[in-house]
Order: structure tokens, then sequence, then C-alpha cells
């Protein structure tokens, strides 16, 4: 699993994370929600340990700070919210640069299976900088995957950590992101996604950390943190959620909430 323990980040000279505790499963996919400077990618970019930080991350029982780099890049992908690109890669380039370290390194008969993934081998031979926002967010998804292909080698669980991997996309994507990244964790390995839009964290997530100001605000399923108290005092607005019939499912619809000018 994923442990974290009193992570304390300082940016500018300010504190901007407060000692958070954090833990994800295997097997599970895990949203991190909250407001604009809630400190979300500053969360997930001190767990992937791109950024300085004080308190402990552990994968699979081990402090990340111990393991190689090379080692780790074996263990979890990162998909970045963004990924600018000056040079003419064509997208099969972009996806082999997730094939150079790691279980998959030069395993490029993974190429197009992972472009497959998120319904994108037509591009294989197109210059990345050609590509639309949504269509360069699906490469770099199949990056991450072809990096760490399968979801559990010798009973170790491998892990996708993404920024807001359906951010830029349609909604016909945004569902065949999100049924990839369910696939993954259904077969066993562990998924922690920086997610702003509610609804399809309702739909994606089996479990909600939401954040405001840097520290832990709620913790749980989205039956239990999407509520009308929490996202209220979260948002800092009136928020109303709705419930599905069939299995109580949270969502909100705009015209549902107050607006209180």
């Amino acid at each position: 699993m994923i442990e974290a323990q009193g992570i304390t980040v300082r940016l500018g000279g300010r504190e901007t994370l407060h000692g958070i505790d954090f833990a994800a499963q295997p097997g599970q996919i895990t949203a991190i929600v909250g407001p604009n400077g809630s400190g979300k990618t500053t969360f997930l970019r001190a767990l992937t340990g791109e950024l300085k930080h004080r308190g402990t991350v552990w994968l699979n029982g081990r402090a990340t700070a111990d393991i190689p780099v090379a080692e780790l890049a074996g263990l979890r992908a990162v998909l970045p919210q963004s990924v600018r690109m000056a040079f003419p890669f064509t997208v099969s380039e972009v996806v082999r640069m997730g094939l150079r370290a790691g279980l998959s390194a030069g395993r490029d008969s993974l190429i197009l299976p992972a472009l497959d993934r998120v319904g994108a081998t037509y591009l294989a031979d197109r210059p990345y900088t050609d590509l639309s926002g949504g269509e360069q967010q699906r490469v770099q998804l199949a990056r991450v995957l072809a990096q760490i292909w399968e979801p559990v080698v010798d009973d170790i669980p491998r892990w996708l950590f993404l920024d807001e991997p359906v951010s830029s996309l349609d909604p016909g994507h945004q569902f065949l992101v999100i049924r990839t990244v369910r696939d993954f964790a259904a077969r066993g390995g562990g998924v922690i996604a920086v997610m702003h839009d509610l609804n399809l964290t309702a739909m994606m997530a089996d479990r909600i950390t939401v954040l405001k100001d840097g520290r832990v605000a709620a913790n749980g399923t989205a039956q239990e943190v999407m509520t009308e108290p929490v996202l209220s005092r979260v948002y800092d607005c009136p928020l109303r959620p709705g419930r599905m019939p069939a299995q109580a499912m949270p969502f909100l619809l705009p015209q549902a909430s107050p607006l209180e000018i």
C-alpha cells in the first residue's frame, strides 16, 4: 500500500501542506479532491518525491527515499497535469519514453497496446506537437501505462499517480480513461488520482481524500464525503448533492445549489 505520515511542504517561504497523513490500498482508486489552491498537486508531487518535504512516504512497505530511482520506475509511474515538449517526437517515441526503465524497459511491443488502451493507435506516427491538448493527454497516459504495464508482478502491486487525467477530454474519452484506470485497479494495481470534476470522481473512486488549505478535510467513500455539510464547508459555497436511486451515488447539479450573491 501507499502510506504517508506528516507530509509537510514549504513553497516560497510559506508552508502549503501541514502534516498530512494518507493511505491508499492496491486494487482501489483513491482520489484527491479540493478547491483550487488546496494543495492537491503539491501533495501528489510530494508523494512521488518531486518536491522536498518533511514526513515519510512508504511504497509497499518501503520508504520511497530508500528505493533507488531505477527500481522506483518499475514500481510506479507518474502522469503530471501537463507535459511540454519542444521537439517534434512522434507519438510512438513519446510512449517509448515510458519503456526506458523498470520492468517494461525495452519492450517496444507495448507501444501500440498502450495506445490502444486510450483509443489512440491512429496517432502512432503523428508528431506529438501537432496534437490537441486532449490527444496529448491520452498519449501521456499511454506512456505511463506502458511503464508499469502489469499491475502486479511477483505479488507486488504497481502504482499509477495521475494528476487530473481527464481534465482536457470530451465525455467519451473521459469514460474510456476511467474504464482503463478502473481495469488497472481491478487487476490489483493501485491508483492515486488528483481530480477536479466531483461527479466523475464519484463514479471513478473507491476512496476520496478531500483537501482544504493544505490539510485533510474529509476522507472516505463518495457517499461519506460528498455531503452538503462537507462540500459546502470545503468549497466555501452552498453545494447540495443529489442521490442516484440505485446506489445512492452522489452527484452535483449547479442549478440545484442556491447561489448567494
